[in-house]
């Protein structure tokens, strides 16, 4: 008896194959950049939306109120340092939304405070009840609409109840400074109903397209779910095919030959070729359980009909499992499956897995030697 030795090996690259497992992955790649269309269509869009109108009412309205009235102002040191202020906050505001950064905490709760503050800091400059309803005014535009950007991802009510406080505070500063006639108080009053329905109407509008983009996503990872199904099945359809074709090419001329009378089942030679079909269905049945380490369990498949004939075999495995193609798993197992076929004694089969290497090799005590494969 002459001893035959078999080795194969793979690179790691070969899991790169076109097995259900690459299809789901680049479908699941597919559905997280849906997902991230998504959510900056619901969150960071219409955030930084809101920034640009902010920042367009600071600089486009307040600004050019501010300097007209710098004259009826008590104090025009109070306003310029109220408007540096509020200017001030608006800078890390937009560097976390174009940075896409997560706000400390507490962030929100200290903005909204400084800008009530600044508010009615330089309201108080304002000489007379008059000037509430004019252009020196300026801070009760910008105070609104940073209530709605702070708080655009809270629920309505929160949203209202910012802009409320706003309101209250400036009433009483304006009972405060004395009221003016009937004629200008219901000016006062059309506009602040105007100014707050408004800035509570694009917070509503926001939080709508919130919902309808939660929507969109939920319907998208839907769909994508069942793409991903639909085409894992299709890969693994094929795969039955292709299986089966070559399958037929070797199996059924054994299983027709039998049946027809010209092999005879006696003939050792017609026993090794049903032996190594047979191993080959066990190693099929195989690749298509649910295992940690798919060609391991591929290989004691392989093993298992040599030892079920009495032959003696000796596993050993080292190295981690390391993920590789269907194809890939066959090459490594058919010199296998074919020298454990020849073999007639004693046999050794080695499976070793470096980091950038799989390795198999097989050692038998077989009628004649046998090259590589």
């Amino acid at each position: 008896m002459e001893s035959a030795r078999f080795t194969a090996s793979a690179p790691d690259g070969g899991a790169a194959g076109g097995d259900p497992a690459s299809v789901a992955a680049a479908a699941r790649q597919e559905v997280r950049r849906c997902q991230g269309a998504t959510a900056r269509f619901g969150g960071y869009g219409m955030r930084l939306a809101g920034l640009v109108i902010l920042v367009g009412v600071q600089f486009g309205l307040a600004l050019p109120g501010l300097l007209e009235s710098l004259s009826e102002y008590r104090d025009p040191t109070v306003q310029w340092v109220a408007f540096g202020t509020l200017s001030a906050l608006l800078g890390p505001e937009l560097w976390y939304e174009l940075r896409r950064r997560r706000r400390p905490t507490g962030w929100v709760t200290a903005v909204l405070v400084i800008t009530v503050a600044a508010t009615a800091v330089s309201t108080t400059g304002l000489a007379s009840s008059e000037e509430f309803l004019g252009r020196g005014h300026w801070s009760y535009m910008v105070a609104g609409w940073f209530v709605v950007v702070l708080l655009l991802d809270r629920p309505l009510p929160q949203v209202a109840a910012g802009l409320s406080a706003v309101l209250v505070i400036t009433t009483a500063q304006l009972f405060a400074a004395g009221l003016p006639d009937r004629v200008l108080l219901a000016g006062m009053g059309t506009s602040v109903v105007v100014i707050f329905a408004f800035q509570l109407a694009v917070a509503a509008i926001a939080r709508r397209l919130r919902a309808q983009a939660a929507t969109v996503q939920r319907a998208r990872r839907e769909e994508e779910r069942l793409h991903t199904r639909q085409l894992v099945d299709e890969q693994l359809h094929a795969d039955h095919l292709r299986r089966y074709r070559e399958l037929s090419a070797t199996a059924l001329p054994v299983l027709g030959g039998i049946a027809d009378g010209s092999l005879d089942p006696g003939d050792p030679l017609v026993r090794q070729r049903c032996a190594i079909e047979t191993s080959r269905l066990r190693r099929l049945f195989a690749e298509h359980d649910e295992t940690a380490d798919p060609l391991v369990h591929e290989l004691r498949a392989c093993l298992d009909l040599a030892e079920r004939s009495g032959l003696p075999v000796r596993f050993a495995v080292r190295g981690a499992p390391v993920p590789l193609a269907p194809e890939v798993r066959r090459a490594l197992t058919e010199p296998v499956l074919l020298a454990l076929a020849d073999a007639r004694g004693d046999a050794r089969v080695t499976l070793v897995r470096d980091p950038g290497r799989v390795r198999v090799g097989v050692v038998t005590a077989a009628a004649a030697s046998a090259g590589a494969g």
